[in-house]
């Protein structure tokens, strides 16, 4: 029979969990780190990983809400309304949140690999509108310390349209180099042109 964990015991694992989960799922990703695999590396067993996670998922889902947290709040200090007309404030949101994805190598693995599809499939709905209502909340915060957006606009379809323009941009690809600036910039400028005052 194994050793109750103490209470510093179960923050030390919990963390090393976390710690060695992130940098699993940025170098493997999502589909190719396994939980054995997890446990393996910092030396518990499986059975103890579900002291503290209920599943593969619950832990991906925590990393990925402190990576987003993380995200969001360099993506939203660092844009300038100051001196920046309404047009370029959108602009600059956008391709600053690209920078972040680009930096997060956790993001940016499972953007490339395609593995979104399988992580929200395999995510609960729950976890799944935490994690849009999260985003929602956040443009929201930011939306009221600025005034340049048309009145009652529906921030979960902005938000889904960012998200869209995202997805395009990662899989520049499919439409080619020549075409692909022009086709994300004219999407933009459309998007644009709905959103602002």
């Amino acid at each position: 029979m194994s050793k109750a964990f103490t209470e510093k015991e179960k923050e030390r694992i919990k963390e090393k969990i976390f710690t060695t989960a992130k940098g699993m799922f940025s170098h493997f990703g999502y589909k190719k780190t396994s939980i054995r695999e997890i446990t393996k590396k910092i030396g518990i067993s499986q059975g103890a990983f579900y002291t503290f996670y209920n599943s593969k998922e619950e832990l991906f889902f925590n990393i990925l809400q402190n990576e987003a947290i993380e995200m969001r709040n360099n993506i939203f200090s660092s844009i300038s309304v100051v001196n920046n007309s309404p047009k370029n404030v959108i602009k600059d949101l956008f391709y600053k949140i690209i920078e972040e994805i680009e930096k997060n190598k956790m993001f940016e693995f499972i953007i490339f690999n395609n593995e979104f599809q399988e992580i929200f499939e395999d995510l609960s709905e729950d976890h799944i509108k935490a994690h849009r209502m999260a985003s929602v909340i956040k443009m929201n915060e930011w939306i009221k310390n600025i005034d340049i957006f048309k009145e009652n606009l529906d921030l979960e379809n902005m938000i889904n349209c960012f998200r869209a323009l995202i997805i395009l941009y990662f899989n520049r690809k499919l439409l080619g180099n020549d075409a692909f600036k022009n086709t994300i910039d004219f999407l933009l400028e459309g998007f644009i042109e709905k959103i602002l005052k």
